[in-house]
């Protein structure tokens, strides 16, 4: 079924103080959309913005940015006596001065705040506290980098020996400010839900090196034993750029996240999923190859291409993300592997116009006889890297008995015989 939607920033939405949130513009918004006959909401990252303010350099996978955290919502909880405007007008977000504006507001309902039990709950998330400890020692440093903090602070996280107690206020007001941000944004969505609007999100591929992610995930990137990037992200030169575009995200250690089961992809997939019904993969290309720069080479000429198991990557994340969705970012002079692969993920395209032809057969329970009966020795897999892309499967002697299944998915159109793989 196609449907249609608006791409539309969170920060873009009208605002009495200098930058949209989850306030009264989100539900109007949402019933314009309905209004129009839409469908979809598709925004940018609601991550903390990074280096740039730029949500694609972000200091959490799984934070959202206290930026989106509604006046007129804490006014109504009763958290805030009220609040004046700023910048109502504004053309454009003066990040630095809407923080600033908003942040004594944060702080007097992080001061008329009673831990509920939903907050009790919240905070068991193991990224709720680590990250709120990596902004308090963040914000004590004069916000650098954590590579460059003391040592002792820096290693808190591999170690806990560093005394937190002086960043305890710190601490417990980022992991309330997270709370609220969760609260607000979940009502904004189940209010989407009920008014038949989807949410789509959206991750970039890459973390930022100044990250929460980065710093309690050490070892599923490509770092010196100081913690900077030996490789990092980019692509190559092309009709857009002689040098190419050297972005500075360090690079995934895949040996070491595939020898751990991805978990580090399945909880930053898992989560995001959570808040959202679908999530949008920026640079989808980077699962099939991607291009790795030495970390002192100043531009993105040098580097070369190196393949990702995005095959084990998707077939792990399938099994065991029952709700999993997203769209592919497929933009660029693209390698026909990268379509291939695309086209072979539950969501995309292809795997829409396949579920039509199967019926009432399960997508999922496909996958899974087909992936079990190869393991099993009852099928021998052969795929041909065409554009659609050919799947054959031979039975072996023991997968004579299930011809019968295999025959059944013959017809599936448009040069399949099967596309689970």
């Amino acid at each position: 079924m196609t449907k249609a939607g608006i791409l539309l920033a969170v920060s873009s939405l009208p605002s009495k103080t200098g930058v949209g949130d989850f306030g009264p513009a989100c539900y109007q918004f949402i019933d314009d959309l309905k209004a129009c006959g839409m469908q979809c909401w598709q925004f940018l990252p609601l991550n903390p913005l990074g280096y740039g303010n730029s949500p694609y350099q972000p200091y959490s996978s799984f934070a959202i940015d206290d930026l989106y955290l509604s006046l007129d919502s804490l006014k109504a909880e009763g958290l805030i006596a009220g609040f004046k405007e700023y910048n109502a007008q504004a053309d454009r977000v003066d990040y630095a001065a809407v923080r600033a504006f908003k942040e004594p507001y944060i702080y007097e309902a992080y001061q008329n705040f009673e831990p509920d039990d939903g907050y009790r709950e919240f905070i068991k998330n193991a990224w709720v506290h680590n990250y709120a400890v990596f902004k308090a020692l963040k914000k004590h440093n004069d916000d650098k980098l954590w590579i460059d903090w003391p040592s002792k602070q820096k290693n808190w996280i591999k170690n806990h020996e560093f005394d937190l107690e002086p960043f305890k206020e710190d601490i417990r007001l980022e992991m309330f400010a997270q709370y609220k941000l969760y609260q607000q944004w979940m009502s904004v969505k189940a209010y989407a839900n009920n008014q038949g609007i989807q949410c789509i999100g959206d991750i970039p591929i890459y973390v930022g090196l100044d990250s929460e992610d980065v710093w309690s995930h050490q070892d599923s990137f490509l770092l010196d034993d100081d913690g900077r990037p030996l490789f990092i992200a980019g692509v190559p030169p092309d009709y857009f750029s002689k040098t190419g575009q050297r972005w500075g995200n360090p690079i995934y250690d895949w040996d070491y996240l595939k020898a751990h089961d991805f978990k580090f992809w399945e909880k930053r997939i898992a989560y995001n999923l959570s808040l959202f019904d679908i999530v949008r993969i920026d640079h989808f290309r980077a699962f099939d190859t991607y291009w790795k720069i030495p970390a002192d080479c100043p531009t993105a000429v040098v580097g070369e291409w190196i393949e990702a198991p995005g095959y084990e990557l998707f077939d792990h994340l399938l099994k065991t993300l029952p709700n999993f969705h997203i769209i592919a970012e497929d933009l660029g002079d693209l390698r026909k592997e990268v379509l291939i692969l695309r086209d072979l993920l539950p969501g995309t395209k292809r795997f829409g116009e396949l579920k039509k032809s199967i019926g009432s057969v399960s997508q999922k329970v496909l996958t899974a006889q087909l992936r079990d009966m190869e393991k099993s020795g009852l099928l021998i897999r052969t795929v041909y890297a065409e554009v659609p892309p050919r799947v054959e499967y031979s039975l072996t002697e023991l997968g004579k008995s299930l011809k019968p299944v295999l025959d059944a998915m013959q017809n599936w159109g448009e040069g399949y015989q099967s596309s689970m793989v």
